[in-house]
């Protein structure tokens, strides 16, 4: 848990350690509580202990779209922070058609190029 007694947004994966804030109330809500908040976190300690693969830049767009991939896939969904985000249905989703030419260089965006990738492979 992170923030106390603040209510924080923050989820990550650092230092063999996941942290999960509870969420503002606003954006999201019960962080620690939706399976793909906490399986996308235990994704990346997965993938940082097979690949060592930076958190930022392009690495950290392949970071987070196989982080969303292996916890869509363990759930069973394409619907990343659908228990939590409170701003739409869910926050990411895997079976979308992005291709490499819709890049933004932002990280979360471009991770959906990735993980709609891998979803489709999946298929």
């Amino acid at each position: 848990h992170i923030g106390h007694p603040e209510r924080t947004n923050a989820a990550f994966y650092h230092q063999d350690i996941i942290r999960l804030g509870t969420g503002d109330g606003v954006s999201y809500q019960d962080l620690m509580r939706d399976p793909t908040i906490v399986s996308h976190e235990v994704g990346h300690a997965i993938i940082d202990a097979l690949t060592n693969l930076p958190f930022s830049g392009e690495a950290g767009s392949i970071q987070e779209g196989v982080a969303d991939f292996l916890a869509g896939s363990a759930l069973n969904t394409p619907l990343m922070g659908e228990s939590s985000f409170l701003g739409a249905p869910f926050k990411r989703r895997l079976d979308n058609d992005k291709k490499f030419t819709d890049r933004q260089g932002k990280m979360y965006a471009d991770s959906e190029i990735v993980s709609g990738l891998l979803w489709k492979i999946r298929s």
